[in-house]
């Protein structure tokens, strides 16, 4: 019996303080969010499709978050609480695809954060708690220091040149993604989370933010 959760933060990083919202985005099933348009902090979010295996966009609650002017984000956690499923060799993934503009029109976008929190993963062999946040320019992409786009992943038994951290787990897992230079809208962004099970157990996500 194997038990996966976490949580994850996603923010982008921002040059200027908020401005007023127009069309906020609002709290709601995922899928009232998938093919709207809304803004949060001084950024608009064009939300344009979900990809679902094991789970559907009904099933997860999205909520705005802009307690940080400089990093407005989105959660996205179970509508009934933890996210939990059951079987062998099986992944449940939730991904979003978006794009994201400023308000102002101006290139004050930097990048984008992704932080895993508490993530927490049993069983001897390899079961897998991931989040990413992926945003891109056309070929100006936010990529980390050592070129990759932003993904955080917790691994009960990784192997040789995995990028998953492994027992014991940290209880916050972050990764920053920067462009070359700064934009003001993007033409491509995916955001989520997946569990991963290489035998039969239960994986739990508790909330992605």
């Amino acid at each position: 019996m194997k038990t996966l959760r976490c949580c994850m933060v996603l923010g982008l990083l921002l040059f200027v303080p908020k401005l007023a919202l127009a069309v906020p985005c609002s709290t709601g099933t995922l899928s009232g969010i998938v093919g709207t348009t809304c803004e949060i902090g001084d950024k608009a979010f064009t939300f344009s499709s979900f990809l679902g295996r094991g789970i559907l966009d009904s099933a997860i609650q999205f909520t705005p978050s802009s307690s940080d002017p400089l990093a407005p984000g989105f959660t996205l956690a179970g509508v009934n609480g933890p996210i939990t499923f059951s079987a062998p060799n099986t992944q449940l993934l939730a991904q979003v695809n978006f794009t994201v503009s400023t308000v102002s029109g101006d290139p004050t976008l930097i990048g984008n954060t992704v932080t895993l929190n508490n993530p927490s993963a049993t069983g001897s062999d390899s079961n897998i708690v991931d989040a990413f946040a992926f945003l891109a320019n056309g070929t100006n992409s936010a990529l980390t220091s050592g070129g990759a786009f932003p993904e955080v992943c917790v691994d009960t038994a990784p192997t040789g040149g995995s990028a998953c951290v492994g027992l014991p787990f940290p209880t916050t897992l972050s990764a920053t993604g920067n462009f070359s230079s700064p934009v003001s809208t993007t033409n491509f962004g995916q955001a989520g989370f997946a569990l991963f099970t290489t035998s039969t157990g239960t994986a739990t996500f508790t909330s992605a933010d």
